[in-house]
């Protein structure tokens, strides 16, 4: 299987995970500009909205970080890095400054 075939398959089962909990999931073709967008709306009615890119390789390059850093500063919200590990899937919570914090999913967009 390519590495495009598999970064797809990550991408939806990460999409599919985030429906379980609760949110509207939106692909972008060509994972351009992000994997995916995140979006629920609070009981209040307005909406929350989460930019996540998914990585299967569990090193993340530090040009990538750089690059989420960059659009967290032109969107100045935080941008949601999720990868896989043995016991399901982590989320790195990159900011203006880089990484601000590490959770599993499930704890971070409950």
């Amino acid at each position: 299987m390519s590495n495009y075939r598999k970064g797809c398959r990550f991408e939806y089962e990460v999409a599919k995970e985030l429906r379980a909990l609760g949110w509207m999931i939106f692909r972008c073709a060509g994972s351009k500009p992000v994997d995916l967008l995140a979006i629920r709306y609070h009981e209040w009615g307005f909406p929350e909205v989460r930019i996540v890119e998914c990585k299967l390789d569990p090193t993340v390059k530090e040009e990538d970080i750089k690059k989420l850093a960059n659009l967290s500063f032109k969107i100045q919200a935080p941008v949601y890095l999720v990868k896989p590990v043995p016991d399901g899937y982590m989320v790195v919570t990159i900011g203006v400054d880089g990484i601000e914090r590490r959770e599993f999913l499930e704890d971070c967009f409950k």
